[in-house]
């Protein structure tokens, strides 16, 4: 964690592939053809996969640079470069000295010829714009802006206005949102069915056929206009604590009997009603509802502030917790409640896969109980 009173500036590449020549003996390798006309390119460009790697090669090399310089601690993400300084003597009244400022940085960058675009500087401070994103160090929050708030909430009422969509329109709706989830995660699950419509398109040779909508990708995007409007739309940047490992977890579902639970020796178990399944309840389901039960019973034992290590022998399951959402809507229904449970009580969750020889929870999931002592 920073140390109080740290600020941060940010600093962009200017046109970063573009300041990077390729070498003639390997521009062949990256022509273009316009009109029936090749064209050698002089320098990276935006489309070549490469691109990012060898530019990353030039990047961290300027990173060694500015740590050999004086600069304290920073970080980057292809050509967005945030640097951070912290407070060595205090003058009181909020004023602190700092061991170094940006011109340290720019004269680095003007001895090495690198180009940063100075219009898109951002000066030291507490709180920054960064990788779309509204970050304040104080407070220890990192929020989605207004200004965006507004520009999309306006780009997904404007797609819900028309009926029908063809799949690139559909896919820009699903990528914003996407980035979105970095700060709102509980949205992952509120993007299973857009995800759902975009891979609906199944012929790509015909980009302009349109679907129309669906009542759950419409509900879903419906949400996140509710959630765009909120005042603060992000979350709080705290350190999430060990995996207590006084607590051994283990969770199964059987499609013969109903579920089971075992927790550091003691087991629960619950019976499925007849005809439980058909709509979309079925074992991926079922192994859901086990982990939503166990965060429950972690909740009635009075578990908070907590990380908590769960066992489970489904795929499928421990894949949806880590995307955040399930194709599935029964099974993506009771993720959204292991979320919200979760929030609510501060319970982190770390669900590892193991092999189903080794899960103490298969009996109880099949009515077998362990013998009561007597």
């Amino acid at each position: 964690m920073l140390a109080p009173h740290s600020k941060a500036s940010v600093f962009d590449v200017d046109t970063t592939f573009r300041n990077i020549p390729i070498h003639p003996s390997a521009r062949n390798f990256v022509a273009l053809m316009f009109d029936g006309l090749v064209y050698l390119d002089q320098c990276l460009n935006f489309g070549k996969v490469s691109s990012p790697g060898i530019w990353g090669h030039v990047a961290d090399a300027m990173v060694h640079i500015l740590l050999n310089s004086g600069i304290e601690a920073f970080i980057k993400w292809v050509d967005d470069f945030i640097f951070f300084r912290y407070p060595r003597l205090s003058f009181g009244n909020d004023l602190y000295e700092y061991s170094y400022n940006k011109w340290l940085i720019c004269s680095v960058a003007k001895e090495l010829g690198w180009p940063w675009a100075l219009s898109r500087f951002v000066a030291f401070a507490f709180f920054f714009l960064y990788i779309g994103f509204h970050w304040d160090i104080e407070k220890k929050t990192v929020e989605l802006p207004v200004a965006k708030k507004l520009k999309y909430s306006s780009k997904i009422s404007n797609f819900l206005s028309v009926v029908s969509h063809m799949k690139g329109e559909a896919g820009s709706v699903v990528c914003t949102l996407k980035h979105v989830t970095l700060v709102v995660p509980q949205g992952c699950s509120y993007l299973a069915s857009p995800h759902c419509f975009v891979s609906g398109f199944k012929d790509d040779s015909q980009p302009f056929t349109c679907h129309h909508h669906t009542k759950p990708m419409v509900d879903d995007l419906n949400w996140w206009l509710e959630q765009l409007k909120l005042e603060f739309l992000g979350l709080h940047i705290v350190n999430p604590p060990p995996v207590d490992e006084s607590f051994i977890l283990f969770i199964d579902a059987s499609t013969s009997w109903g579920i089971g639970l075992i927790l550091n020796g003691r087991w629960l178990a619950w019976q499925f009603k007849p005809n439980w399944s058909g709509n979309g309840h079925h074992i991926g389901w079922a192994e859901m509802v086990a982990i939503e039960l166990a965060i429950l019973t972690l909740v009635m034992s009075h578990v908070k502030n907590s990380h908590i290590c769960i066992l489970s022998d489904n795929q499928g399951v421990v894949g949806a917790l880590k995307a955040g959402y399930s194709r599935g809507p029964a099974q993506n229904a009771s993720l959204r409640c292991i979320i919200s449970t979760m929030q609510e009580h501060s319970i982190w969750l770390l669900v590892v896969l193991i092999p189903s020889a080794s899960n103490l929870a298969d009996d109880p999931s099949q009515g077998v109980f362990p013998t009561r002592p007597s």
